[in-house]
C-alpha cells in the first residue's frame, strides 16, 4: 500500500507538503506515513483516494490496474 501512495504523488509531481494538506496532517506525520512507521487513518485514505480519483483496492494492491472512483 505504501508503495502506491508515494507512486500517486510522485507520478502527479507533487510534494509531500502539497498531499500533506489534502490529508489534514503535516509533512513530517505525512513522511511518516509514506515509510510506514505510522499507519495512515481510514479518514485519510478516503481523503488520499478522493484527491487522486482512484480506487481503495489499487492503493492495497488488491487490483494492479488504475480505478478511478465510481461517479456519485
Amino acid at each position: 500500500m505504501l508503495k502506491r501512495i508515494k507512486e500517486l504523488r510522485v507520478e502527479n509531481g507533487l510534494s509531500e507538503e502539497e498531499v500533506a494538506k489534502v490529508l489534514g496532517v503535516s509533512c513530517k506525520l505525512y513522511c511518516k506515513i509514506e515509510k510506514g512507521d505510522v499507519s495512515i487513518k481510514a479518514s485519510q485514505l478516503v481523503a488520499f483516494c478522493k484527491f487522486f480519483n482512484i480506487s481503495p483496492d489499487y492503493i492495497f494492491e488488491f487490483i494492479d490496474e488504475k480505478r478511478e472512483l465510481p461517479k456519485e
